[in-house]
């Protein structure tokens, strides 16, 4: 969707879904403070993003968080966030690690998948967001995800340039305030790039379909 403002002749574009952020402050190498998530969500949203989802580390033996340490982290940055036009509308997922113990946590329904956010409707399967070792793929990866898709659940892989020419979600990463204007160039550059249409449906109607909002 886009505006104007006023006589300016800039687009505004709005709608934009972030699902992979790090705002959440002391929980894993993201916002450090709760005032610099607060500022890096008044970023996100100037960049265009309406929706949110804090996506912080779950990767045993770097970042030791399970569902619960997340949650509680989550609970604590609520206070910061009040009813601000500003602040886009925020969520808690979590980035998981595919190795054996975040696997087994997912399969029995103890991780952070995305929220449903589906109106009226419950969608058949929620996203999960996973990430790979960069060197390669683990073993049996097909049939963990085959398991996964079992379990009601529809892997979603972060940081797809690391593995492969496909994209169907293009998200912020973003771990500081300062790389909320990062993202408002690099979403310049994606449209000039890719087009407007290429662009919109990665950064809106992607994102969109995997929280069963489309």
């Amino acid at each position: 969707m886009l505006e104007y403002s006023g006589d300016e002749q800039e687009p505004l574009v709005r709608g934009f879904v972030d699902l992979h952020s790090h705002w959440i402050a002391g929980i894993d190498d993201g916002a450090r403070t709760p005032e610099a998530g607060v500022s890096l969500l008044r970023g996100l949203k100037r960049a265009g993003f309406d929706t949110v989802v804090a996506t912080p580390h779950m990767r045993p033996g770097m970042f030791d968080n399970d569902k619960a340490a997340l949650e509680r982290a989550f609970a604590s940055m609520c206070p910061h966030i009040v009813d601000d036009p500003e602040l886009p509308d925020v969520h808690l997922a979590s980035e998981h690690f595919l190795d054996e113990i975040v696997f087994q946590r997912l399969v029995r329904g103890a991780g952070l998948p995305y929220p449903d956010l589906a109106e009226g409707r419950r969608s058949p399967r929620r996203g999960v967001l996973i990430e790979l070792a960069p060197q390669g793929f683990p073993t049996h990866l097909q049939r963990r995800l085959f398991d996964l898709a079992r379990s009601g659940l529809r892997p979603v892989l972060a940081h797809p340039e690391r593995y492969q020419e496909a994209y169907e979600a293009a998200c912020s990463d973003a771990h500081r305030p300062e790389d909320a204007e990062t993202t408002a160039e690099a979403i310049e550059a994606l449209e000039q790039t890719v087009g407007l249409a290429e662009a919109t449906r990665l950064l809106r109607d992607g994102p969109r379909q995997i929280l069963g909002m489309a």
